[in-house]
């Protein structure tokens, strides 16, 4: 019984920490328009010594870390091995937010600088980090509550591949 409870409770862990991937994506392409629009001291100082690392960390390492979501991806999708449904699940469903933070944050870069740094282009970059951060914090509670987080598109992309074939009535959650 003790020996069960240690291993969801570490699979519940390994879950939300499949969600650093996502953190650091957006942190990359756009926590700096985020912190330095608000012009407030602490929050420019948490981002200097916090999210840059982050994001240095995640420059330099970028092939390694897109080997690890490969393999994790891999890991997951296939059936049976040491892991519940419900963390392969959180997996891959942070995998493809990591997938779509990513193409949100190239089309960003291609916009013209002019138009990046004006009024909506920080209001846009702004909210798009805002509201991956709400995201990641609302999947994290509740990962860590047992329960499955739902976003429409990825919450169905990831049950897709999880399950054997998609249909409605065979949900696990």
């Amino acid at each position: 019984m003790l020996y069960r409870d240690i291993y969801y409770y570490f699979e519940g862990k390994l879950a939300t920490f499949a969600y650093v991937f996502p953190l650091m994506d957006a942190s990359y392409y756009f926590a700096g328009s985020f912190y330095f629009s608000t012009k407030s001291r602490p929050f420019i100082e948490f981002y200097m010594k916090n999210i840059i690392p982050l994001s240095q960390f995640y420059e330099k390492n970028i092939y390694f870390l897109f080997g690890i979501l490969i393999a994790l991806f891999i890991f997951c999708s296939r059936r049976g091995g040491p892991l519940s449904k419900f963390t392969r699940y959180n997996i891959i469903q942070a995998i493809l937010l990591d997938i779509i933070i990513t193409c949100f944050g190239q089309v960003y870069f291609l916009v013209p600088n002019f138009l990046r740094e004006t009024l909506i282009g920080n209001m846009f970059s702004s909210g798009i980090y805002l509201l991956i951060m709400i995201y990641l914090i609302y999947a994290a509670l509740l990962i860590l509550g047992g329960k499955c987080p739902k976003l429409p598109l990825i919450s169905q992309g990831a049950r897709m591949q999880i399950q054997d074939g998609y249909s409605g009535e065979n949900e696990f959650f």
